[in-house]
């Protein structure tokens, strides 16, 4: 389109010269080639709802890009990989971002002053890290490189929770990649109406079910669970549970006869974990006199003293390692062995003797200590604290004219009256950070 109009502009401006005739001749009368998309698509009968998967039309850049949907909704699911990672990186940077888009619900959003999205709300974040939960194990222990998984609503009917389509999307998504992946993870949302269970019930069912239950996993194993109650009888939610599992294998499995359409290139990725020469080279630092001081501790004494065999192991390995193996020993990797080392300690001396790092055994609990009304002035307060844990509470009553609006991509100036809001300052875990705003954790 940008094309035709310059090259419109152009002949208006010329056209009295002859020797742009030719020219408007050939550029009226030749032949524009039709772009051809090479589009996967199936579809999928799930629980009465129509399940559909496509790839190959839209962001074509992208290391995958499928756009997935349930009855009128849908979403676009993008995946790239860094294939240069930086060298250090010790965790898995993976980042689920979720983009808000007020058109795919028929509305416009935005500040009377700025009608477009602005930061992604409270609920974008939540499906964040709602998917962050189910697909993080996922991925091959050491790998480095930086995955990004973009969540884009093209159409909304308002009707469906979005985590399910977000969570099966993206394990779609990266598989179809080529990203090494110990999936399919699939997932569900399951109600419970009048006595039956229902597969991915819709908002207006979820106003009159017994319970909101969302989880996901693999095929035959679940490793995410959320749930929303009041109170459920144990044994009915054990059932939801084999319900709910059977729904994740069909969803797994809608998944895999998908896959076995795509052309898909295994991609060659990044490792930054300690070898088993250096796990035995760290073991041999950090002894089993050295572990057992760390048992009958708090958090506090514990990380001072991880702390310290931490600076020794890195000071004892720089002088050990040689021009061969300098890599090898990095600092990354070093404290990856150490954390390995000492992780290894505490789940085995649990397992073997019953008991946790501070000497607790596994049925006990820490002490807890409990306090109101600490402060003047506060409509109400109150302090909780168990072991070193410490939760600080304030409660403000308003009037009926203090709601919070919410306008959303899912909300239109819905009034809420209880607002429940929980921060987690650095200083509460000593860490030496300022606080930024609010961090996804806390959403």
């Amino acid at each position: 389109m940008v094309v035709q109009i310059v090259i419109t502009i152009c002949y208006k401006k010329l056209t009295s010269r002859p020797k742009w005739s030719n020219f408007y001749f050939f550029y009226k009368h030749m032949a524009i080639p039709k772009k051809e998309f090479n589009v996967f698509s199936q579809s999928f009968d799930w629980s009465g709802k129509q399940l559909s998967f496509e790839t190959g039309k839209l962001a074509v850049q992208a290391d995958c890009s499928l756009q997935i949907g349930i009855g009128e909704t849908a979403l676009l699911c993008s995946t790239v990989m860094e294939q240069n990672p930086r060298s250090d990186m010790d965790f898995l940077p993976l980042m689920i971002d979720f983009r808000e888009s007020f058109s795919a619900a028929g509305r416009i959003g935005g500040a009377a002053y700025r009608r477009r999205e602005g930061r992604p709300s409270d609920s974008a974040v939540l499906y964040c890290r709602l998917a962050d939960r189910a697909l993080r194990p996922m991925f091959p222990k050491g790998m480095i490189n930086d995955v990004v998984i973009t969540i884009t609503p093209l159409a909304l009917d308002q009707e469906l929770d979005l985590g399910v389509m977000t969570i099966v999307g993206s394990s779609l998504s990266i598989l179809a990649s080529g990203i090494p992946f110990d999936g399919p993870v699939g997932a569900a949302q399951i109600g419970y109406i009048d006595g039956q269970f229902i597969i991915n019930p819709t908002r207006t069912q979820l106003k009159t079910s017994l319970f909101a239950l969302l989880v996901a996993g693999k095929k035959g194993s679940i490793n995410m669970i959320e749930c929303e109650a009041n109170e459920v009888p144990e044994d009915l939610l054990k059932e939801a549970f084999v319900v709910a599992q059977k729904a994740i294998d069909d969803s797994c499995d809608y998944q895999a006869e998908f896959l076995a359409k795509l052309p898909i290139s295994p991609k060659t990725i990044t490792y930054n974990k300690p070898s088993d020469a250096l796990i035995a080279y760290v073991s041999s630092i950090i002894t089993h006199d050295k572990l057992e001081a760390m048992t009958g501790n708090s958090k506090v004494p514990f990380n001072d003293l991880m702390s310290l065999y931490e600076k020794e192991t890195i000071a004892l390995a720089k002088e050990y390692a040689s021009e061969d193996n300098k890599e090898e020993f990095s600092e990354a990797k070093v404290k990856m062995a150490v954390f390995q080392v000492i992780k290894y300690f505490i789940r085995h001396r649990t397992i073997d003797t019953g008991k946790r790092i501070d000497d607790r055994t596994v049925m006990d609990i820490r002490p807890i200590f409990c306090e109101t009304g600490l402060f003047p002035r506060t409509h109400g307060t109150g302090l909780f604290r168990r072991g070193d844990t410490q939760v600080l509470t304030t409660v403000t009553l308003g009037s009926p004219g203090d709601y919070l609006i919410l306008d959303d991509m899912e909300n239109e100036r819905v009034k809420q009256s209880y607002m429940h809001h929980y921060n987690f300052p650095p200083f509460s875990v000593h860490d030496a950070k300022a606080s930024r705003g609010t961090g996804r954790r806390e959403i």
